[in-house]
């Protein structure tokens, strides 16, 4: 084989092999990153019920952001009573609570909801529920 050929066939092969290596690699991180956003998407379905514990100084957290369909359990780690009812337009109410006692409440539409101890107006709390997209 002379030379020139040799040297062209070289060129084709290197170039064929970039090329076929590119889309490789730009294969590989595509689905990648497909794969990691898809499961964080997965992850966030796959947590239905967030946790407030009821305190003798407020609800922990009193702040909390969740999203469309899932829960929320109210537990009164208190000595005294509590009694978790919204002020905002939906309305949920939890009757009594005695010491370790829980409530749940499934927030199934966007919107932000705030709520108070009945007899302990000074407590607290709102729930910000997020449309997932």
């Amino acid at each position: 084989m002379k030379p020139k050929k040799w040297i062209l066939l070289c060129a084709v092969i290197l170039v064929l092999t970039l090329i076929i290596s590119s889309f490789v690699i730009f294969k590989y991180f595509y689905n990648y990153s497909k794969t990691k956003n898809e499961t964080v998407k997965d992850l966030i379905y796959q947590i239905k019920e967030y946790k407030v514990d009821i305190t003798n100084i407020g609800f922990l957290p009193n702040s909390l952001e969740i999203f469309e369909g899932n829960s929320v359990i109210w537990i009164n780690k208190d000595k005294v009573i509590h009694r978790v009812v919204s002020t905002s337009e939906e309305k949920f109410d939890s009757k009594r609570l005695y010491n370790n006692e829980n409530y749940t409440y499934s927030f199934n539409k966007e919107g932000v909801y705030e709520y108070k101890c009945m007899y302990h107006p000074y407590e607290t709390g709102k729930i910000i529920v997020k449309k997932i997209t």
